[in-house]
């Protein structure tokens, strides 16, 4: 396996088999957005899960609260828009 010199996992004893693989699967699959190479993104992943096992439980979380943000500022901006315009409540709802 490929291994970062100094991560976490290995600054603090952690090895694959001491996380729940799912978790770990998890979390290669979330780091690949960030790298090309699987052994890289397991590596970085098992090094998350070494600090805090519920590292991406918590990840998903924050990613679906600013989702929820990104999606009432722009229901807020078509909003005004439509006060603006005179328009309120005459626009078709986006989903």
């Amino acid at each position: 396996m490929f291994r970062l010199r100094g991560g976490a996992a290995e600054r603090l004893g952690v090895t694959e088999h001491q996380v729940p693989a799912r978790e770990l699967a998890r979390g290669q699959e979330h780091e690949m957005e960030h790298t090309d190479d699987p052994a890289m993104a397991r590596q970085i992943a098992l090094d998350h899960l070494a600090e805090d096992p519920d590292y991406y439980r918590h990840l998903d979380v924050l990613e679906n609260v600013v989702r929820t943000m990104k999606s009432r500022s722009e229901k807020q901006r078509i909003m005004a828009e439509d006060i603006l315009r005179g328009t309120r409540g005459t626009r078709t709802r986006r989903r």
